[in-house]
């Protein structure tokens, strides 16, 4: 099945998404990792962060991530690929018996090899936008 439940979004808007997600979501998960030719990921930050403050800071071609005002990582945007939306599933709920939702914010620095992902608590909603990235398959944007 071709990417179903990954919703790409435009490059032009990734700092934008970023700070909206930041400040409208709780984010739970922290996680960098590097990207070898095959399928294999070297972990380098795998943090449940609930419960912590993560901001960022967005500079030309830089996000730079603090959580609790101390140095988390820097991620240098790669003009390759913009960010994407995933959907999961989190911890079970005794009480409402179901999975809570989670919405991962993925970008990959394919230089770099560095793949790097925020998770949020909750569905992050999204909708399709009038522009493709190929044929019969759009962009994205958060709804807001």
């Amino acid at each position: 099945m071709l990417d179903m439940n990954v919703y790409w979004m435009e490059e032009k808007f990734d700092k934008d998404n970023l700070k909206y997600c930041l400040d409208n979501f709780k984010p739970i998960g922290f996680y960098v990792g590097l990207v070898s030719g095959g399928f294999g990921r070297k972990t380098l930050i795998d943090k449940s962060i609930e419960d912590k403050i993560l901001t960022c800071k967005i500079k030309k071609d830089q996000f730079i991530f603090n959580l609790n005002n101390e140095p988390l990582f820097i991620f240098d945007r790669d003009h390759e690929k913009s960010f994407d939306i995933r959907y999961g599933l989190g911890k079970y709920d005794n009480k409402t018996g179901s999975f809570e939702d989670i919405t991962k914010l993925v970008h990959t620095n394919y230089k770099k090899r560095q793949y790097m992902e925020i998770s949020f608590s909750g569905k992050i909603p999204v909708e399709p936008t009038e522009f493709e990235r190929a044929k019969g398959l759009p962009f994205y944007r958060i709804l807001k």
